[in-house]
């Protein structure tokens, strides 16, 4: 069994129990193939524990010969602590979505829960992968199963021109490889030295697999309406891609990415994605703007500071993958069980609250300070995280009464919520927690050290968010009387829905125009052969 024993572990553990749900999919009665994806899952979360190391790195690899190059290669994936606690955030993840679909009876159940296993499986490769080539190789085979996974609901009909835009940042990833060359396509990360270019190729696909925006077209128009879409479409491969930045923002020649034009840029799509949200009527697009806009959030950090490693992203990376799992929880199990406090510490770590994971990101934020950047940015992500948290409230529904007594179903999403807030709370009580798993080598401190360092202006700005954004919860009913009849307006606009639609006319029109050429210099027509006969003529007389 020492083949488990590596960074391969948890996927092989996932991979089998995808296999074993379908070819015993047609054996299965009712109600065991979660069982199935619940027991698996558990396995690759023992597994998972026997990777656990904070100094040395455990690394498996597959060499051979390439074919295209004079060289050795070979695919490799790598454990290190930042990785660990990646993976381990991404099984807690797929265990959360495991009990919020336990009651789904479909027929095609089993393939659901295999294609989520399978999901998980690449998420974990992509997260492990330790080189260029190993990276886009599993890249390309999450997005497939993605895309996969996206189809397969008879009763769910993406927009798919636009959904499936988040394959192309497999194609990006792809694009990287020969842009590298061959040397680095098997270097490991901490060593390679990836140009700028290669650089913010991988930057840019990582934003669109996040659906950051403006690149959020594919996700507003994949409806992903169940926690558990969201959570096995959208939220698992997000987070493997986002703990990639950790890795990318320690290699060299990554401080280009500081400039000021970046932060400046990317506050604003923090602050356009706040807007959609809020002015957007409809909750569950809504919630695609909150994913978007915390996303965000992950790349400016490693904006702010470029080369710094993981410690700067852990904070609200950690919100938005532990924040987002648990307001998902949270809003099926509020209306099972009545409780709240799911929904309160969701939203409490999104925002950045003490006691929460979120708070470590807050630190953090004081380069965004208008003495340092100007005042554009540090006003944009304040009035983005005001304008969030009034969409948070604004989907606050009336108090629903406790059942007294709990029957499967409400223990089910009692114990998802419990398995996100644990480690919510833990790692904002314990803070030396995300430091190691970040690798740090700084002096961390303790919960009241972390306290005592966040300067003066980030509690101001938390007492601000908090004021504006309930005075906006109320704002519209009074004072705001003409904002009922320019929301569906102003929500079009920010949506960028018009922009997809240019670009997709003009993509289509493209390749019409192509077809069209391809027809009459290749197809049945003669006047591809008539313009090749004058060239040659041409040719022959001007020879």
């Amino acid at each position: 069994m020492s083949w488990l024993i590596q960074p391969l572990g948890p996927a092989l553990v996932l991979g089998m129990g995808s296999i074993v749900l379908i070819l015993l999919h047609a054996y299965l009665r009712r109600g065991w193939a979660p069982v199935i994806a619940l027991s698996t899952l558990v396995i690759a979360l023992l597994v998972q524990t026997t990777l656990q190391t904070s100094h040395a790195a455990i690394a498996v690899g597959r060499p051979w010969v390439s074919v295209l190059f004079d060289m050795n290669g070979g695919l490799v994936w790598r454990s290190t602590a930042w990785r660990w606690g990646g993976n381990l955030i991404i099984l807690v993840l797929a265990l959360v979505g495991t009990l919020l679909a336990w009651d789904e009876g479909d027929y095609l159940t089993p393939y659901y829960r295999a294609i989520d296993l399978a999901l998980i499986a690449a998420s974990t490769l992509v997260l492990f992968a330790d080189n260029l080539l190993t990276l886009a190789s599993m890249w390309i085979l999450m997005e497939s199963i993605a895309l996969a996974r996206l189809g397969l609901e008879p009763r769910h009909q993406p927009e798919t021109g636009r959904a499936g835009l988040s394959a192309a940042s497999a194609l990006l990833v792809a694009v990287a490889c020969p842009l590298s060359g061959s040397a680095l396509l098997t270097t490991p990360f901490p060593a390679a030295v990836l140009t700028p270019l290669v650089q913010g190729i991988l930057v840019l696909a990582i934003m669109l697999r996040a659906a950051i925006y403006p690149l959020h077209g594919w996700l507003t128009h994949s409806r992903l309406t169940s926690p558990t879409h969201r959570i096995s479409i959208y939220l698992i491969p997000a987070t493997a891609s986002l703990w990639l930045l950790g890795i990318l923002n320690r290699t060299a020649h990554i401080t280009w990415l500081g400039h000021h034009h970046w932060v400046t840029f990317l506050s604003l799509a923090i602050l356009g994605s706040a807007l959609a949200a809020w002015a957007d009527p409809i909750c569950s697009r809504s919630l695609d703007f909150v994913c978007a806009n915390r996303a965000g959030l992950v790349v400016l950090m490693m904006i702010l500071w470029p080369g710094q490693g993981a410690l700067p992203l852990a904070g609200w990376l950690l919100a938005f993958s532990l924040g987002l799992g648990l307001l998902l929880a949270a809003r099926e199990g509020y209306h099972a069980w009545g409780g709240r406090w799911p929904g309160v510490l969701a939203v409490l770590t999104l925002l950045g609250y003490p006691l929460t994971a979120g708070f470590l990101g807050q630190p953090w934020l004081n380069r965004l300070a208008p003495s340092a950047t100007g005042p554009l940015p540090w006003l944009a992500l304040t009035a983005g995280d005001v304008l969030v948290l009034a969409t948070l409230l604004r989907d606050w529904h009336e108090p629903h009464p406790i059942l007294p007594r709990l029957s499967g179903q409400e223990i089910r999403l009692l114990t998802a919520a419990i398995l996100l807030a644990v480690p919510i709370l833990l790692v904002g009580l314990r803070p030396s927690l995300a430091f190691h798993l970040s690798e740090a080598t700084i002096n961390e401190g303790g919960i009241w050290m972390l306290l005592v360092g966040v300067p003066l202006i980030a509690w101001a700005r938390l007492l601000l968010i908090a004021a504006f954004a309930a005075w906006l919860w109320r704002g519209p009913r009074i004072g705001f009387a003409g904002w009922r009849g320019a929301r569906p307006g102003f929500a079009h606009i920010v949506r960028l829905d018009w922009g997809y639609a240019i670009i997709q006319e003009l993509l289509r029109a493209a390749g019409a125009s192509w077809r069209t050429l391809s027809d009459i210099l290749e197809g049945e027509g003669y006047l591809g052969w008539v313009i090749l006969t004058f060239v040659l003529i041409w040719l022959l007389i001007h020879a």
